[in-house]
């Protein structure tokens, strides 16, 4: 029995494809609790002008939600937790900030940014940009 050596390939398509789950948290809910630990964190400092004990509590479980916050969404990028104490180093936290709210599901197994990351980089970028073109523009203008 010879094989073609001219005959398209065949597979056998019967096994379904295994898709992987990440446990971790995804994009969406990463940015809903962010903001929610905000708004949490302005209560709390604005009711520490009255009690200062309210305003460290708040801080304190700010800190600790953040810290739980990012080690989830960076297993569901399939990286390790420790990411998350990239927080606490300069410039790293930049990097850590923009990989948490952008980097798609599983980034560490195919390494590529989907559309809505791209988007969400580009954004930042922008927005980086301007934030330093203003920090330059802005003592210049106001002195004139």
């Amino acid at each position: 029995m010879s094989k073609n050596p001219y005959a398209a390939p065949s597979a056998d398509i019967s096994e379904p494809a295994i898709h992987r789950s990440y446990s971790g948290l995804r994009r969406l809910p990463f940015f809903g609790c962010s903001v929610g630990l905000t708004v949490l964190y302005m209560v709390g400092l604005m009711l520490g002008g009255q009690e200062p004990t309210i305003a460290l509590i708040s801080v304190g479980l700010v800190l600790v939600g953040s810290i739980y916050l990012y080690v989830l969404r960076f297993r569901n990028q399939d990286s390790s937790g420790l990411w998350a104490l990239g927080m606490f180093v300069p410039i790293l936290n930049i990097y850590t900030g923009l990989r948490a709210m952008a980097f798609p599901e599983g980034y560490a197994d195919h390494r590529t940014l989907d559309t809505p990351a791209k988007i969400l980089i580009g954004v930042w970028l922008a927005f980086f940009v301007l934030g330093i073109g203003a920090a330059i523009l802005l003592p210049a203008l106001l002195q004139q």
